[in-house]
């Protein structure tokens, strides 16, 4: 970089000082001890989720097993639809952690703005996602129960795919934004991490967003229990029922709790704090970790929280345990 862009960013770049401290100084034990505690939530948290996808997918429709235990075992509702989404771009969010391991690992510490941006952009677009889906599975929850007949009948392609497209539609914009700040800034330097790339007005467009739709999402969850006391628990006279909702409010709030959290503090406990840049960027980081955390509970939240899910994860555990054994006793 020439004086120029150095001076440019001493006068702009958030992160400026932490860029000083650490460009030149090689492998950095902080900056890989950081990467690898979040990557140690994080590479779990993709199996989980992917595990989540999986099962979804194989138990879409009814399984009748009548002398394996099991029972009948269904995820056919639109929940569980939507709770599989999420799953998929918190998987696609997730991945690009990874990235931030790398140039630690590297020694480079930084990399451009703009590289950045080619691996990135496509994990904040899952993260945009799946935000959106947080306040879309409730508002499904909520139809489920307002307008119980309607529900049952309605065209389940076209309303998953609305589902789908609202939140792709908002996803998309948090890209593009993206996209314009990295042709601005090119040049920029990045450690990798997903915290870094909110530059300028996107910060507080990413987190404003964050914000509403876990303030959405909250809404549509007070309004499910106004229903519910309005139907005297109707709605939850079968289990099924009574445990996939329950299973859904527990993830909801892990999930709005979490990320309610990131939000807050960036946009509002930091600010007034006046912390170096230094220690900015590590409490945000960590509190990115938080975040991670809450994406990786899904799936044992699942298995906790719902029957039908408990089911289908241990009869696979089941049947992975056999094909172990198998391979196992071909290789003796």
């Amino acid at each position: 970089m020439n004086g120029q862009q150095i001076e440019e960013l001493n006068e702009n770049y958030s992160y400026y000082q932490l860029w000083v401290q650490y460009k030149d100084s090689g492998h950095s034990p902080m900056l890989i001890f950081t990467a690898s505690l979040l990557n140690a939530i994080v590479v779990p948290g993709i199996f989980m989720n992917i595990g989540i996808l999986l099962i979804t997918f194989k138990y879409r429709q009814k399984l009748i097993q009548p002398f394996s235990g099991f029972g009948i075992i269904s995820l056919r509702a639109t929940s569980s639809f939507l709770l599989a989404l999420t799953a998929l771009f918190e998987t696609v969010h997730q991945f690009g952690n990874l990235f931030f391991l790398c140039v630690s690992l590297s020694g480079r510490n930084f990399v451009p703005y703009f590289t950045a941006f080619k691996f990135l952009v496509i994990p904040l677009v899952g993260c945009s996602a799946s935000l959106a889906l947080i306040a879309l599975t409730g508002l499904d929850r909520l139809i489920q129960l307002a307008f119980e007949k309607w529900h049952a009948k309605v065209n389940r392609t076209v309303y998953l795919g609305t589902f789908m497209l609202i939140s792709l539609f908002f996803s998309i914009l948090m890209g593009l934004k993206y996209a314009q700040i990295a042709f601005c800034h090119p040049k920029w330097p990045q450690t990798g991490t997903i915290s870094d790339i909110f530059l300028f007005e996107f910060k507080p467009i990413f987190f404003s967003f964050m914000l509403m739709a876990n303030f959405i999402a909250i809404l549509f969850y007070v309004f499910i229990w106004v229903v519910v006391k309005w139907k005297r628990g109707e709605f939850f006279k079968t289990n099924t029922n009574a445990r996939l909702f329950k299973s859904l409010v527990v993830i909801i709030s892990i999930s709005i709790g979490c990320y309610l959290i990131s939000a807050v503090v960036r946009l509002f406990v930091l600010p007034p704090l006046h912390l170096d840049q230094v220690k900015v960027w590590f409490v945000e980081l960590y509190f990115g970790i938080l975040l991670n955390l809450g994406v990786a509970l899904n799936a044992p939240v699942l298995f906790i929280c719902s029957k039908d899910y408990r089911k289908c994860f241990v009869r696979e555990f089941a049947l992975l345990r056999s094909k172990l054994a198998k391979l196992h006793s071909f290789v003796q």
